[in-house]
């Protein structure tokens, strides 16, 4: 993924954000699935690549590293819990990825970042702050959300 020339930053930025969403994708697939998946595209879903190439994308601050942070932060929050997987680690990387984003994004204008921190208060079984985080958004969006 080594690209030069004045767009060198915006293709590594997405085809680290591309590969990596890709690869993650393929590797939740079922193991009948994932190995039709692999055979068509040549591609292993290797998850901690994946999740390797999110965090990369992330770090570097390249054109799609928020969403990079945001694919990276739900899976640790929703999909690890929808799976039903060891979540502890994964929980400490998020909130490592919501706290970068309240550095960059002003608390006054919440973003899908707060809804994020809503998500991951609510499986620490933090009700009130998630209930919090909605309220947030719900000013911004403008619509009655539920928490």
């Amino acid at each position: 993924l080594h690209a030069t020339g004045r767009e060198g930053m915006v293709v590594r930025s997405a085809a680290l954000m591309t590969l990596g969403v890709f690869n993650l994708i393929i590797s939740i697939l079922p193991p009948t699935m994932l190995r039709a998946a692999t055979f068509m595209t040549g591609y292993d879903g290797d998850r901690a690549k994946a999740l390797q190439m999110l965090e990369q994308c992330w770090h570097e601050g390249g054109m799609l590293s928020c969403f990079a942070a945001i694919v990276r932060a739900g899976f640790a929050i929703d999909t690890k819990t929808f799976l039903g997987e060891n979540q502890e680690e994964e929980r400490e990387f998020a909130h490592k990825i919501v706290n970068w984003s309240k550095e960059i994004f002003s608390q006054d204008t919440p973003s899908l970042f707060t809804g994020l921190e809503a998500d991951l208060h609510a499986c620490e079984h933090r009700l009130e702050e998630a209930k919090e985080c909605m309220i947030r958004l719900q000013v911004t969006v403008g619509t009655k959300l539920k928490a």
